[in-house]
């Protein structure tokens, strides 16, 4: 199997250009938030190339030659270095959409509205088309304060609070149950499958996080009774108590439910060094593995992240 790739720079296609002294082209896919990013090398022996200037936007797809080409997304280039000796052109470039505004701190709140209706707004301000599951727009908002903090962090804390994954993908707000297996607008995400036999190494561990967690409590502010309650995911025993005061009863169960959640999914984790990559793998995405051992073929895997 022969690797074929295309890069475009500010949509004009430089593939041919950089072929030759193509050192290494590398993407990771993050999931939520983090930013993904592009990595090239080019060897530049003669000192004949042209340095990118920083904020060109660089689109990629990958694949095998006889197959079709898997767009990896656009990205903005933010660093660029020469070193040697042998002299080569260093290129790294974030994802085009995670830049600007959505990390300014700002100041909002909300009162008395839903979870879909924030990240409505939130689209609105970045000229973003909101993909917002059903199952998490209609969820009640109470009051939320966004204070000196980033759109991209508010995105991320709700995200957290409802165990869900707030990402932005070509010019849309995407936000979907973590590990739900389904798009924004609920078409099935397709699954993926990795048999042994296609790895060249795998790593399986196991890990205790919070000392046999039971439960997780979530402590919100009763206004009416004027004194805090708590709401508990999970069974008493050895509870973790969240740090924050959530304003209403929802939100703090919510909450707890996610952190249980996320606990749970943290005690395995699994790492798979492919013989040939797949590109059309992407964070996100349910995996099932065959071929290993039992207790690893038998976990719902999520794809985290993929170089």
């Amino acid at each position: 199997m022969i690797p074929a790739w295309r890069v475009t720079a500010d949509a004009v296609d430089v593939t041919a250009a950089v072929a030759a002294g193509l050192l290494s082209l590398t993407v990771t896919d993050k999931p939520g938030l983090d930013s993904d990013e592009l990595t090239l090398a080019i060897a530049d022996p003669t000192g004949s190339l042209t340095l990118p200037r920083r904020g060109v936007i660089l689109r990629v797809a990958l694949g095998w030659q006889g197959s079709p080409l898997i767009d990896k997304g656009r990205y903005r280039v933010d660093e660029v270095r020469h070193a040697g000796p042998p002299d080569r052109i260093e290129i790294k470039a974030r994802a085009a959409d995670l830049t600007g505004g959505l990390r300014a701190h700002r100041d909002a709140s909300y009162d008395e509205t839903t979870l879909g209706a924030v990240l409505q707004s939130v689209a609105a301000r970045h000229g973003l088309a909101p993909a917002i599951a059903d199952s998490l727009a209609a969820l009640p908002i109470p009051h939320l304060d966004q204070a000196t903090e980033s759109d991209a962090h508010l995105v991320t804390r709700l995200a957290q609070q409802v165990d869900a994954i707030g990402t932005i993908k070509d010019g849309r707000l995407v936000f979907t149950p973590r590990g739900a297996g389904v798009t924004a607008e609920g078409a099935t995400l397709p699954a993926v499958t990795v048999a042994r036999t296609d790895t060249a190494s795998h790593a399986f561990g196991i890990q205790d996080r919070e000392g046999e967690t039971t439960g997780v409590r979530a402590v919100w502010r009763d206004h009416d009774a004027a004194e805090d309650r708590a709401e508990l995911a999970g069974a008493s025993g050895t509870v973790t108590t969240l740090r924050r005061v959530y304003p209403s009863q929802a939100e703090a169960a919510a909450a707890a439910r996610a952190a249980l959640t996320d606990i749970a999914r943290g005690q395995r984790d699994l790492r798979l060094s492919l013989a040939f990559g797949r590109p059309e793998i992407i964070a996100g995405q349910p995996l099932a593995v065959t071929g290993f051992r039992p207790e690893i073929d038998a976990v719902a895997w999520v794809v985290g992240c993929v170089t």
